[in-house]
């Protein structure tokens, strides 16, 4: 039995084909499939722990490089001495605000810290493989905080997970690669 010549626009639809589309059935009702360009298939490799200990090292490093000689200029010899328990505006400037600062401005505009760039890592978002967006950066930062006060776990995480992301990573959907 020949099925008569139809004029439905369904049926038209269902036998034109999309470039770069393919359709595994005669069904015009199913979805095309087309190749997304994901994290988990563009063959990234991740950073892992040993490779981000040694660069939060080489930041930790840098930063008390800078911010040392700058707190005895700031605060004075002896409250510097004694800043880690005195919490006057010049003592949490240093020691707080303008590390946060600076990491956030590196991450921001490089994608990474002095540490992570010597090691040829860069942050992404886990999500579209691109570069991670401000929000989910600041989200990053404040990620380490409860990833320090449980005993480091956030971080030792890293060399258990699949994707050797951290509490902070997961929090702020951000990935840490080599490049």
């Amino acid at each position: 039995m020949n099925k008569p010549p139809s004029t439905n626009s369904v049926d038209k639809m269902s036998s034109q084909k999309i470039p770069g589309h393919s359709f595994q059935s005669d069904n015009p009702y199913q979805a095309p499939t087309a190749p997304l360009d994901t994290v988990e298939s563009s063959g990234i490799r991740y950073a892992g722990f040993w490779r981000r200990f040694v660069a939060a090292a080489i930041d930790g490093l840098l930063m008390l490089l800078l911010l040392a000689p700058l707190s005895i200029t700031i605060v004075g010899r002896q409250e510097a001495e004694i800043a880690a328990i005195s919490f006057s505006f010049s003592s949490i400037l240093v020691e707080y605000l303008l590390p946060m600062v600076i990491t956030l401005l590196f991450w921001f505009f490089y994608s990474a810290t002095p540490g992570k760039m010597l090691l040829g890592l860069k942050i992404i978002d886990a999500q579209h493989g691109g570069k991670a967006k401000p929000f989910q950066l600041l989200m990053r930062y404040i990620g380490y905080f409860p990833s320090m006060v449980v005993l480091f776990m956030g971080f030792i995480w890293i060399a258990i997970d699949e994707k050797k992301q951290g509490w902070h990573d997961k929090v702020a959907e951000t990935l840490v690669v080599r490049k």
